[in-house]
């Protein structure tokens, strides 16, 4: 299904099976997704609902208004000048790591759980 972009605020998507679907600038606060399959999600990781969604070839990653494959995640939260604006220098750094743990403990489960395709 092409959901990018949609507004799912509130929706029930609880045991939908959301594999290849496209949530690209999807968002998704406060959605109800116990028992979706083929994706996770870390609630207010510093903020923001980080998701994980098991496509063909390899997991995405949304978070906020952002859509990555997991390289490009990595790449992006590794670089504190890609922070979201914070208060200090030393807010972005903590921002970067925070996210990049939540991606790691999102393919952490994902393998565990016998997911294909987890870098």
């Amino acid at each position: 299904a092409d959901l990018g972009g949609a507004d799912l605020r509130d929706a029930d998507l609880g045991g939908a099976d959301l594999r290849d679907a496209d949530l690209g600038g999807a968002y998704l606060g406060g959605a109800y997704l116990r028992g979706a399959k083929s994706l996770m999600r870390i609630s207010s990781c510093d903020g923001y609902d980080v998701i994980l969604v098991e496509w063909p070839d390899g997991p995405r990653i949304g978070a906020g208004c952002r859509w990555f494959t997991v390289d490009e995640a990595r790449k992006h939260w590794g670089d504190p000048a890609n922070a979201t604006p914070r208060s200090s220098v030393e807010d972005g750094i903590r921002h970067c790591r925070l996210m990049l743990t939540a991606v790691a403990a999102l393919l952490e489960l994902a393998q565990a759980m016998g997911w294909k395709g987890i870098p």
